[in-house]
């Protein structure tokens, strides 16, 4: 690594600041966590069990994940872009984890569609998502094609949470009990795989060359993670000449 970057691969390089023995391990890219809820507002005025800091991007390195991709709310009546910089304040120098955000539209007023989400595109921001559930997220039909209509002009990605009526039916299995202390690090109290064997688990994390997690112990630092920009989605078709 130089710089943050593979700068060669080889069956020996000299002069390394130190040699990793992976003998008998799986190497792989970075994961990447594409749909996590990191300081956002919930119902009633709480947030989410997980921050940028002390739990979320520290619960991701030591999970294997170098990069994450929380939402940015837009709460009713405030400017997007305003939104956006709000979780910034939450997030910036604070990561163990790379970051980027995908976009939550709830108010997509004239200005919204006209200015600030084709901007918001612009600067690294290329996928947000739309409800049509939920009193104080969703969208009514005119909105939804409003907001699909400058996604294709501007080349942003949709995602769509459906609203879906169907009968539930209880499936007998419910998450209970407390995680095991330190291997986890997230800030919930309990998780949906307790008990479960896995297969295989994360004994080493690199972020650009750094070592940041190392056998269940955390040695990432805040501000080691970076915002990226990202480009836009291959599968986001270009929009129609007229």
């Amino acid at each position: 690594m130089r710089e943050g970057r593979i700068a060669a691969i080889a069956e020996r390089i000299a002069g390394a600041s130190r040699e990793i023995d992976a003998s008998g391990l799986i190497v792989m890219p970075g994961g990447i966590d594409s749909h996590v809820h990191l300081a956002q507002l919930a119902a009633a005025g709480l947030k989410m069990a997980d921050d940028f800091f002390f739990s979320g991007t520290r619960a991701a390195i030591a999970g294997g994940n170098t990069t994450v991709l929380p939402f940015a709310l837009q709460p009713r009546g405030m400017s997007l872009r305003a939104s956006v910089m709000e979780y910034h304040k939450e997030a910036d120098g604070k990561c163990l984890a790379d970051y980027g955000f995908h976009l939550i539209i709830t108010d997509p007023s004239a200005s919204v569609l006209g200015q600030e989400l084709p901007a918001l595109v612009e600067d690294g921001y290329s996928s947000f998502k739309v409800f049509m559930t939920y009193d104080d997220l969703m969208l009514n039909d005119r909105q939804l094609l409003e907001v699909f209509e400058c996604a294709r002009s501007c080349r942003a990605l949709v995602m769509v949470h459906c609203r879906v009526r169907c009968r539930h039916r209880a499936v007998g299995r419910q998450p209970e009990g407390s995680h095991p202390a330190g291997y986890l690090h997230h800030g919930a109290d309990y998780t949906p795989y307790e008990g479960l064997a896995v297969t295989g688990w994360p004994v080493m994390t690199i972020l650009r060359g750094k070592v940041v997690a190392e056998e269940g112990k955390i040695l990432g630092e805040p501000g080691d993670g970076s915002f990226l920009r990202r480009g836009l989605s291959p599968f986001a078709a270009a929009a129609r000449a007229a």
